[in-house]
């Protein structure tokens, strides 16, 4: 195998990888990626908005324990460079999920590239393109034993097996020809 070859190889490996995008505000801060919707419910169905509550839901649809962190009832939501219908907010406790509550209804995602930010499309789990037309009752933040892999990590790992496999191909084929 030449290097011409793993040059290919390398480039076709890096292409199918999934792309990191994210997300800045007005000042160039990086606030990351769309943070995961996982799950929303209703105030009719969920009833009282505490903790607790939100906690049992939480464990129901994620199927294992987390913990109540903070809850920010004044949240400052910030409109990102890209989009206007992205908003992000501040985070207290790097949280592995959040609870974002409006007038009716829960939402519950997951934390994914920056855990100091909460990162959310309003039109798509709100219904609205514009802030205004938006109020947060409250973010509630939770922790598990979860433990996030960033993406980078991901395709330096990848990087490193597809060397691996290249150099022991390389022994094999020295030995094979008689070299050692």
């Amino acid at each position: 195998m030449n290097l011409t070859k793993l040059t290919l190889g390398l480039a076709l490996a890096f292409s199918v990888s999934s792309l990191s995008y994210g997300y800045s505000l007005a000042d160039s801060t990086d606030v990351g990626s769309l943070d995961t919707w996982v799950a929303s419910t209703t105030q009719a169905s969920l009833g009282n908005a505490n903790p607790t509550t939100e906690q049992a839901w939480i464990e129901s649809i994620l199927g294992y324990s987390v913990w109540y962190e903070d809850k920010t009832e004044d949240v400052d939501l910030y409109v990102t460079q890209e989009s206007s219908s992205v908003v992000a907010f501040g985070l207290t406790s790097q949280p592995s999920h959040f609870v974002v509550k409006d007038s009716t209804h829960f939402a519950l995602f997951s934390n994914n590239q920056s855990m100091d930010w909460g990162v959310l499309d309003l039109a798509e789990h709100f219904g609205t393109h514009k802030l205004e037309d938006l109020q947060f009752s409250h973010v509630t933040e939770f922790n598990s034993d979860s433990v996030p892999v960033p993406e980078p990590g991901t395709s330096a790992l990848l990087a490193a097996g597809v060397l691996g496999l290249y150099l022991s191909r390389r022994r094999n084929r020295r030995m094979d020809n008689g070299q050692a």
